[in-house]
């Protein structure tokens, strides 16, 4: 079983990936690629810029933009 470290309530804890939920799969998922591209760029003349935006259209509605 594959498990990630999970840092919540101050602690380090080991948890199955089946246990995530969907939200956490997407994190993990953006910070493998961001880590990828990070070596891809620090192995060859490549640079990659990223910009992450989340729950983006909530916050236009909560401050009326």
């Amino acid at each position: 079983m594959q498990t990630v470290r999970v840092y919540t309530g101050g602690t380090l804890r080991d948890r199955s990936i089946l246990a995530l939920s969907g939200g956490e799969k997407r994190r993990v998922a953006i910070a493998l690629v961001l880590a990828y591209s990070e070596l891809v760029a620090s192995k060859g003349q490549v640079s990659c810029n990223v910009a992450v935006y989340d729950e983006v259209q909530f916050f236009c509605f909560c401050c009326q933009l």
